[in-house]
């Protein structure tokens, strides 16, 4: 159960998430929802085939929605799975509503991202009633599991994203750097602003540098402004959403995720996977993914001397790119593989159902009757 802007990282997490659990004997059936439905249906339809299951998109024009909480209760009652599984804010606030009077399925909640909201009074009070009816949380990173119990009391289980590499890496040869790509939603999170002003002070050197910006969102006009008014509009091209982002990155030569905070960052593996060095933020779960000197080179946030420092140097320096960039390869394949990403989350299912049994036996055994305040679903016979 998640709510959808566009197809991002956490998006293609689940893609990832529901052929790992089927390949363990998991049907994923699943809800996605978004503004406009019609542009999530090639993204629904994917996600039905990896979890071989019913991939079902809402049109959710605002944050509150009786329409999709009646989907899913529908839903529980037609096709009873074991767990429903919600993402993102939208999804664990909706699902333990569909659920209400629903005791016999586990409710696993998957948190994705630190953001500054979290620590809000009103969606702190929300999260601690939605989190009542919670059996397991998931968190993607360690210090994501960190911000969450600081700011909301709970014990997150840790399971890292993972993504399938080939047996050998692409071939990188060494060569001038001539393309810095970066990917993410152009929000506030992503840094794309202090990218462009790094990139501004090294393409006064380097007439034929450029930067790709890879994603979409509510900063773009800000973005492409600020490219304008730095004299750079020409070397920065922005490409939207795009279908082919493994070629893009293969032509890249180095990728840049200059965020401000992040839960995890899915863009880093991809980036790794195509043997490509990383320049990115010590910021939140980036320094558990990109090992500094090792897979790449890690930098204060909102510093843009010092982002193009780091991009400066990998420019004078070809074989060191190309050492990070393998040494990146070689630890998604080690430290990031998506069955072990599947084995961890089906291991929460397990115990989530586990401690709902055990709940409703104590309730019977005790003569109280059954009132439940207590919502994607996931099954070993049927998961949603």
């Amino acid at each position: 159960m998640m709510r959808m802007k566009g197809v991002a990282g956490s998006e293609g997490h689940l893609l990832e998430l529901a052929h790992g659990l089927a390949a363990l004997g998991w049907q994923v059936d699943a809800v996605v929802c978004g503004p406009r439905p019609e542009a999530l249906r090639p993204y629904a339809a994917e996600l039905a085939l990896a979890g071989r299951g019913r991939v079902t998109a809402l049109r959710m024009p605002h944050d509150v929605s009786i329409p999709l909480i009646r989907h899913v209760r529908a839903r529980l009652a037609l096709e009873h799975p074991n767990v429903l599984h919600t993402h993102l804010v939208h999804g664990d606030w909706h699902g333990p509503l569909a659920v209400l009077g629903i005791s016999d399925v586990a409710v696993v909640s998957s948190k994705h991202n630190p953001d500054p909201f979290r620590t809000g009074r009103l969606y702190k009070t929300g999260e601690r009633l939605a989190g009542r009816r919670a059996d397991a949380t998931i968190a993607i990173s360690k210090s994501l599991a960190q911000f969450i119990a600081d700011h909301g009391a709970i014990e997150p289980v840790v399971v890292h994203y993972g993504l399938p590499a080939p047996t050998v890496p692409p071939q990188r040869e060494s060569r001038p750097l001539r393309r810095i790509v970066a990917v993410g939603r152009l929000e506030k999170q992503k840094g794309h602003d202090v990218l462009i002003a790094a990139f501004a002070s090294l393409a006064r050197s380097d007439p034929v540098l450029m930067l790709q910006i890879i994603g979409d969102g509510s900063r773009r006009r800000h973005l492409e402004a600020l490219a304008a008014r730095l004299g750079i509009a020409n070397r920065v091209m922005f490409k939207g959403w795009c279908d082919d982002v493994a070629a893009i990155l293969h032509e890249a030569d180095v990728l840049v995720h200059p965020a401000r905070w992040e839960g995890f960052g899915l863009v880093l593996l991809e980036g790794m996977r195509a043997a490509l060095p990383i320049v990115a933020t010590r910021v939140g779960a980036i320094p558990e993914i990109v090992v500094d000197g090792v897979t790449g080179l890690l930098v204060d946030a909102d510093d843009p001397v010092m982002l193009a420092a780091a991009i400066h140097r990998l420019a004078q320096d070809d074989q060191t790119r190309v050492q990070l960039g393998l040494a990146g390869f070689y630890r998604v394949r080690g430290a990031f593989a998506p069955s072990a990403m599947a084995k961890a989350t089906a291991e929460v299912y397990e115990s989530a159902c586990a401690s709902r049994r055990s709940r409703i036996q104590r309730r019977r055994q005790s003569n109280l009757g059954w009132s439940d305040t207590e919502g994607y679903s996931s099954s070993k016979e049927s998961a949603a």
